[in-house]
Formats: structure tokens, sequence, C-alpha cells
């Protein structure tokens, strides 16, 4: 129906947000192409990225298609694997935000999220993923992890504890 095309705008309601919860299967961009594939199905990557660059810095223009195709055109999309990690760190500096990797510790991570920094976790097999997958951490409670994951709403309103993420980061 949608034949590829995307009409992407984020809603008023993603506006308000800190940092808006954007699901890579989303019919504003999901149907738009990624690599041999779609952003619906292989976009968890730019898709974080979009909600990080957005809480960061309010560009809604940088929806989770308009950064895919940037990041396509860039040589950041690998076939047959994916998303490449430098999206996350360097390819990150074309919308004006600063990426770089810390260490799997609870303590640097809090860290991070305490100094307004969200984190974007590449998963290997477990609750997220049978293969691999991008989430964002964008903050932290007595119960856990607050984690966007562009794939789920329902893994998105779970708080996670570091024990669960830990192994599958």
């Amino acid at each position: 129906e949608h034949n590829g095309t995307v009409k992407a705008e984020l809603t008023k309601k993603e506006k308000k947000e800190d940092f808006p919860l954007l699901i890579q299967w989303d019919e504003r961009w999901g149907y738009g192409s990624y690599g041999s594939s779609s952003i619906g199905i292989s976009g968890c990557g730019p898709t974080c990225l979009s909600m990080v660059i957005y809480g960061l810095t309010d560009n809604e223009m940088a929806t989770p298609d308009k950064v895919a195709r940037y990041f396509e055109e860039q040589n950041y999309y690998i076939e047959g694997t994916g998303t490449s990690w430098d999206l996350m760190t360097a390819g990150a500096a074309a919308f004006g935000i600063t990426g770089s990797e810390l260490s799997l510790d609870e303590t640097a991570m809090k860290q991070e999220l305490d100094a307004g920094h969200p984190i974007i976790c590449a998963m290997r097999a477990g609750d997220f993923t049978a293969a691999g997958h991008f989430i964002m951490i964008y903050d932290y409670d007595k119960k856990g992890f607050f984690v966007n994951d562009p794939n789920c709403k329902a893994r998105s309103e779970k708080r996670w504890t570091y024990d669960e993420l830990q192994g599958q980061i």
C-alpha cells in the first residue's frame, strides 16, 4: 500500500517527550528502504539514533527515515549485517552530537545518564533479539533502566535491571 514511501513527522505527543519512543516499523517511516531491506525490518540503529538526536537537540527533522537515508549514503549500512557501530560514534557527529563508547559498567552507565547522555546499546541474542539489535537507554530509577526499544512497545514499558541487561549488551 505504501510502496516504499514515507511521510515522516513527529507527533505533538512525541515532541513533548524528552526521549520519545520511536518504533522502527511505524508506518510513517517503516516502509522506507534501508539497505536491501526496510527501516521496519532493519532500521533499529537509525531509529535509536533518531531518538537520541531529537532528545538532545530537538531536531524534529532527524526522523528515522532521514537518519537511515543519510547513513546509508555514508556507507554505515553493511549488507548482510545491518548498521555499523560507527553510526553511533563517527556518524552521530553529522547531526551535531558526539557519540563515544563506554565500558559495560553499571556505575559508568549511570554517570552518563546522570549527565544527560542517553546510551545506545548493541544487543546480542536474548530478551530483545534472536540475532542483533540496537536499543536506547535514557534514564534509570530504583527499579532499573528506562529503555526505548525501537521494535517493541512492551519491552519499552518495562524497567530493566543491570543484571538483566549486562549479559545481552
